[in-house]
């Protein structure tokens, strides 16, 4: 009933129809973004004339982060500016919200940078997989700014980039980067829970930069509010991150794949996997974020014994969550995807964020 109910609202927030039936249920949920909208100005307002005032950290913070609910980019995007920044000699921590972990402080420590301190369930499936991929300390917290200054006492970096933290205005940051799909930038046009965005287009003028991801070809903006920024191009490089119990031979046109993912935007994967060359003989799909219990598994099992599947594949995010629970009587491939940015933006994003720590920081670039 809840999956029925969950899959239907974001039917509604991806159709793109202005009909609006009266007593229909796209109009309840166009109703409550009116309600939602309300609130966004009271909040905004509230912070534009001081009323709430907004809080610094005493050291260079760069913001990656959304306008629209969904797959983005952001965590490959994150990792890319970590191993960037890292790369002109910065010391770095990443905060994150840790999004349906279930830790106990207020803000903790997810990794010290050699060594975990939190689980998957504790810290969430993003803030481990971050962990897992940078030898840097990771912190979860809602209250950024704490767990900013949590991360100054323990670790003093140079800089901290926050996660997914568009929305957070009560945080003062150095340089805030608006991640965009280039296909559908910000969805129907309407705020949740009518549409896919987090708050009005107008919010777009807070940012410092647009990074626009899943590029093609074309490489002009299709809105003139952009035109303003400093805008890069980059895309979605799939790879496979891992093997279990299979090896690269197993990857083959002739082997039928069967897939499973719980990630924002699961007929991404589903295209994903296709480009690879992967023939799909069955899919299940599972809400963003969501926890699998060994009755998923087992479900998983059954239909991939029953699609008479080759080998499961599944996403890095999700591995994260069932790595001590998963099943080693079957072979499973890993996808992991990759922020690259096109030849020219890549030169010109690392000439930009060179040169907004240039003069912030003590280290010569």
């Amino acid at each position: 009933m809840k999956q029925a109910l969950i899959a239907k609202i974001e039917k509604i927030m991806n159709d793109n129809s202005t009909e609006k039936r009266f007593l229909s249920f796209e109009n309840f949920l166009f109703l409550l973004s009116k309600i939602y909208c309300a609130g966004l100005k009271l909040r905004t307002g509230l912070y534009k004339f001081h009323i709430i005032k907004k809080r610094k950290l005493p050291c260079y913070v760069i913001s990656v982060g959304n306008i629209i609910t969904g797959g983005t980019g952001k965590t490959p995007m994150t990792l890319y500016l970590v191993t960037l920044i890292e790369k002109f000699g910065y010391k770095t921590v990443i905060i994150t919200r840790g999004y349906k972990g279930k830790y106990k402080e207020a803000n903790t420590i997810v990794s010290n940078g050699s060594k975990l301190l939190l689980n998957v369930e504790e810290a969430g499936d993003e803030a481990i997989m971050m962990a897992e991929k940078l030898k840097i300390p990771v912190i979860v917290g809602k209250n950024r700014y704490r767990a900013g200054m949590l991360a100054i006492k323990k670790f003093n970096p140079d800089v901290i980039i926050l996660d997914d933290a568009f929305q957070h205005i009560a945080l003062e940051r150095n340089l805030n980067l608006l991640l965009c799909d280039y296909k559908n930038p910000f969805g129907n046009f309407e705020l949740l829970p009518r549409g896919r965005l987090r708050e009005p287009v107008t919010a777009v003028e807070r940012s410092d930069a647009i990074i626009f991801t899943r590029t093609e070809k074309q490489d002009k903006p299709d809105h003139e509010m952009f035109l303003s920024k400093s805008i890069f191009y980059s895309y979605h490089l799939p790879y496979i991150a891992e093997f279990i119990h299979c090896t690269s031979e197993d990857i083959s046109f002739k082997k039928r794949y069967f897939l499973f993912s719980a990630i924002s935007d699961n007929s991404n994967f589903r295209k994903t996997c296709k480009t690879m060359g992967m023939t799909i003989a069955g899919f299940v799909e599972f809400t963003d974020h969501h926890w699998y219990t060994k009755r998923d598994l087992n479900n998983i099992y059954e239909n991939f014994k029953k699609t008479k599947s080759d080998c499961l594949v599944t996403t890095e995010k999700d591995y994260v969550k069932i790595k001590g629970i998963i099943s080693d009587q079957f072979p499973l491939i890993v996808i992991g995807v990759k922020i690259e940015f096109k030849r020219k933006s890549q030169e010109k994003f690392e000439g930009f964020i060179k040169a907004c720590l240039h003069g912030h920081l003590k280290v010569d670039l």
